[in-house]
């Protein structure tokens, strides 16, 4: 009788776990863990950007320029391979500016700048059409010549241990399976553009939302914001706020894989007021998330592309149905009209070995 009683409480215990109460059922991945807030510093970066040596309308050390006094940290100058005539297809390093000619083949037009004593970090760039435009970096040379489709490409961002972004992805109109597919394939693909050249594609956020909504939490997929700049009118509106103990190449490179980075669109470029953020905290045991921030005026919380709350903090109730395998907050600045924009946290249901570990 006392073993019977004993097994009916074991099974009751773990249907408890299972599908009781939400802090026992369910778990808050987030992106943001780890991060030392009061010790990171907060890097503005604009990771997509075309100068003369593609189809821009500005010289390299002038966009540099332009950047640094605009209190840029983080730059990747990402010409177009096809029309860069240079070694390697690259606008890199900026030290090698004046050896660098123009897409009509022109020389001597350049000036060098070095990064260092610019207080900059240059990521090696490059914009590739196959298909679907891709943002590749951190690998200052790859074989794209024999590339006849997206998949080629890829390979070889991912071959030569570099990172990739799907760009404006509301300029094309592909089926958001074949995003879905894309990203399951090649986790090398770590995320894709938001807000490119303003908000000039708003299809790019519902693309964003249709595919975390399928790939969350397993597959996160970072949201970025890039000027996409060509010319002058086009700089400024669009950032990335990378969180980095130090300026190098590996931390970026890290925080890009871990989406440890939020990202801003200010459609008055630099009289904008965007919301700053000052601190993230997740408390996984109320299922809770609290954000700390300066110059907001409201924050919205989405899920499966609808507003599910608004608030700084936000209790995810699994059980009401609005939220599913994702939530993701936009802040709104004191100007009402810049937006920041935090990357995704899921929401992922722990299995039942979990269960079963803890009570061994």
């Amino acid at each position: 009788m006392k073993l019977k009683i004993f097994s009916v409480f074991v099974v009751f215990f773990l249907c408890g776990l299972l599908f009781g109460s939400p802090e026992n059922t369910f778990s808050i991945v987030n992106p943001y863990d780890g991060i030392a807030w009061e010790k990171v510093v907060q890097y503005k970066a604009n990771l997509h950007t075309h100068t003369t040596v593609s189809d821009g309308k500005l010289h390299p050390q002038h966009i540099v320029d332009i950047y640094a006094s605009l209190g840029y940290k983080i730059l990747s100058i990402t010409d177009h391979s096809e029309m860069n005539k240079n070694p390697g297809n690259i606008t890199y390093p900026w030290e090698n500016f004046r050896n660098l000619v123009t897409s009509g083949g022109k020389s001597g037009l350049y000036e060098n700048r070095d990064s260092k004593l610019m207080g900059m970090l240059a990521v090696p760039g490059r914009e590739i059409s196959q298909e679907h435009d891709i943002g590749s970096y951190f690998n200052v040379s790859i074989d794209i010549n024999s590339a006849k489709k997206i998949e080629d490409v890829i390979e070889s961002i991912e071959k030569n241990q570099g990172l990739a972004v799907l760009l404006h992805p509301g300029r094309y109109h592909f089926t958001d399976d074949w995003y879905v597919n894309l990203l399951k394939k090649y986790p090398v693909i770590v995320g894709m553009e938001v807000y490119n050249q303003g908000d000039r594609y708003p299809g790019c956020k519902i693309i964003w939302d249709n595919v975390l909504t399928k790939l969350m939490p397993d597959r996160p997929v970072w949201g970025f914001s890039n000027d996409d700049a060509h010319r002058f009118e086009h700089i400024g509106k669009n950032w990335n706020v990378f969180l980095l103990s130090n300026l190098t190449m590996e931390e970026l490179k890290h925080a890009m894989k871990k989406g440890q980075f939020y990202f801003a669109y200010c459609p008055d470029a630099s009289n904008s007021t965007p919301a700053i953020i000052r601190k993230i905290e997740v408390d996984n045991k109320n299922m809770l998330i609290r954000i700390q921030a300066i110059n907001c005026s409201k924050i919205e919380w989405i899920s499966n592309g609808k507003i599910v709350g608004t608030g700084p903090e936000y209790q995810i109730k699994t059980s009401d149905g609005k939220v599913a395998n994702y939530v993701r907050a936009k802040l709104y600045g004191s100007d009402n009209k810049s937006v920041t924009e935090l990357q995704p946290f899921g929401i992922q249901k722990k299995r039942l070995i979990e269960m079963q570990a803890k009570l061994d």
